[in-house]
């Protein structure tokens, strides 16, 4: 065993993204907290859990409790990122906190010393993993409008894929960890190995979601605002045609090459709707991309400094560490108020949301098979366009197959 293996044997762990805070008791003059930093330290894990666990519950929440938004399979995806982000801070503040305060002396037995930052581990990497697969959802839905959306049964094996993948790279870390002297350390054979587990997690956790959804937003981006400009040229050049042809031609003639015009007008005006809604939600998911790379970029950042530079020897790593945590949580809380901003179908559920409290359970609408039409208002949402319109025709409105599909349909 080598000299940094050996100062390891007697000290401590706390983990964010798999690798180890280690802190001696007896000697880390960082242990030591000011006033100031300990009750700002508390304040913030204090409102974070709150913010967080309110913000992805209630987002969770209003997809599952809706039918036509739990039925949109990309919505799916959504849920699996509040559940996500719901659970980090759940299975990180508390435990985290306690241990803190205990001067990092583990309370929580041997099976829990394998378990918890484990699980933490598991969920902020399912998180990231999740974000890339949802611009990769919005990839594929802008720029291939005509091919068919993701399944169910396709965006159910894309989660699983994600866990699996997850519980694979956690693997490593559950298998190295020990319990010792009340002390939960990492035990790897080579410090090198550490060094690789490290770096591993760098590249799943931040670089390769971050470069995946940078490029594929990037290519998005380009696409939308080009058919924007586009659409907005067209509509310039047919409406001017509109208006010199209504002028100077009065025949019937002129009157049928006025309608047709104005259909395509019409067309034109509604396809330019559809482009600026998908302008919106990709700039939703580019402001949830954007709040990734800064919120977990300190966290990374301090984790290689820990292994590859001198920073397991700096007096104030743990608080370093400590900092570098709550940033990231604090992207935890930020996902949900971002949807709240930017979505409107988000908006109008929150909005009903003390209304369901007081009424309770909505009975379900029975609808006969040979009505006409139903007795309320039913909105319409097509699959391919985020434009949505109200009818109670049966002509116009297919209400058992519609579904709002969120990652579509922001305003």
């Amino acid at each position: 065993m080598d000299t940094n293996e050996q100062g390891q044997s007697a000290a401590t762990s706390a983990s964010m993204n798999g690798s180890t805070l280690t802190a001696d008791p007896t000697t880390d003059s960082s242990l030591s907290e000011s006033p100031e930093f300990k009750t700002l330290k508390l304040f913030l894990y204090f409102i974070i859990l709150i913010f967080s666990s309110l913000g992805n519950g209630l987002v969770f929440y209003l997809i599952s409790s809706n039918r036509r938004l739990r039925h949109a399979s990309s919505n799916k995806l959504l849920l699996n990122l509040c559940a996500c982000d719901f659970l980090t801070p759940l299975l990180s503040i508390p435990f985290d906190l306690a241990l803190e305060e205990r001067g990092y002396v583990w309370p929580y037995g041997a099976v829990m010393c394998r378990a918890l930052w484990p699980a933490s581990t598991l969920t902020a990497t399912a998180s990231a993993l999740t974000l890339a697969a949802i611009s990769l959802d919005r990839f594929r839905l802008l720029m291939h409008p005509f091919t068919p959306r993701l399944t169910k049964r396709q965006i159910k094996f894309i989660i699983i894929s994600i866990h699996v993948l997850s519980l694979a790279i956690i693997v490593p870390y559950i298998n190295f960890l020990r319990l010792e002297d009340h002390a939960c350390v990492e035990r790897w054979p080579k410090f090198s190995y550490r060094q690789v587990y490290t770096l591993t997690l760098f590249l799943t956790q931040y670089a390769l979601p971050l470069v995946f959804m940078a490029t594929v937003y990037t290519l998005a981006l380009i696409k939308l605002y080009s058919v924007t400009s586009n659409t907005s040229q067209m509509r310039s050049m047919e409406s001017g045609k509109l208006r010199k042809d209504s002028e100077t031609n009065n025949n019937a003639a002129s009157k049928c090459v006025v309608r047709k015009i104005s259909t395509r007008v019409a067309y034109n005006v509604k396809h330019g709707s559809e482009v600026k809604s998908n302008v919106r939600v990709t700039k939703m998911f580019v402001a949830v991309v954007v709040i990734f790379a800064v919120f977990m970029l300190p966290n990374q950042i301090v984790w290689l400094w820990s292994d590859f530079g001198s920073g397991q020897h700096h007096d104030q790593l743990n608080t370093a560490k400590i900092i570098c945590w709550l940033f990231t949580y604090t992207n935890c809380v930020c996902n949900p108020v971002i949807f709240m901003v930017f979505c409107k179908e988000f908006r109008a559920e929150l909005a009903a949301f003390p209304k369901k409290l007081r009424n309770g359970p909505r009975p379900r609408l029975s609808i006969s098979r040979s009505s006409g039409h139903t007795s309320e208002w039913i909105q319409c949402v097509s699959r391919s366009s985020p434009v949505t319109s109200h009818s109670t025709s049966n002509e116009n409105c297919k209400t058992q197959s519609e579904d709002v599909d969120v990652t579509s349909n922001c305003q």
